[in-house]
């Protein structure tokens, strides 16, 4: 069980996104994730310009390197207004994520080909806009993910043990 910092971190971001009209917690767990996601692209690019920069070796890029291609690294708008963020996420980041192994058929591809980023925008809810201003300092991928995961699908972990007078007739107990 989570407690303290990190479990105001998360009921803080759950209920701001439950606020905006998304209460299907299997539903706010993927759209954090996909924001986790684009987060750690762009933490993984700049580890990679550190190696580059220490060893002169060249590394693979993630982000185009023109300029609107830098435009969707997280370190680039994280300090935007809110409204700016949600509309460079849902119009730009978003579509570039879903399309960045291309044509191949890795099970990346095949799931992110139907994703759709539902995180309602900032001004379909006041209580959402505080959360996209200060979401970088609210979001780390150990604690909140973790958070996140503890909180809404490990709760009741583990389940009830099975006996033979709760199974059905006819049914086994496994």
């Amino acid at each position: 069980m989570i407690t303290g910092e990190v479990k105001n971190k998360v009921d803080k971001i759950w209920t701001d996104i439950w606020a905006g009209g998304i209460s299907n917690p299997l539903t706010v767990i993927e759209q954090l994730t996909y924001l986790m996601f684009i987060r750690s692209l762009d933490e993984k690019e700049l580890e990679n310009e550190s190696f580059e920069n220490l060893t002169g070796e060249t590394m693979p890029k993630i982000f185009p390197p023109t300029a609107a291609g830098q435009n969707l690294r997280w370190s680039r708008f994280k300090e935007k207004d809110p409204r700016a963020i949600y509309e460079i996420i849902n119009q730009q980041v978003f579509p570039f994520i879903k399309k960045m192994n291309g044509s191949s058929q890795t099970a990346f591809s095949r799931y992110m080909d139907d994703a759709m980023f539902l995180v309602p925008p900032p001004r379909c809810s006041r209580k959402l806009s505080p959360a996209w201003t200060n979401f970088t300092s609210r979001i780390s991928a150990a604690g909140i993910c973790r958070g996140i995961y503890t909180s809404t699908c490990w709760a009741s972990w583990p389940p009830p043990a099975r006996t033979a007078s709760s199974v059905p007739p006819n049914r086994s107990v496994i």
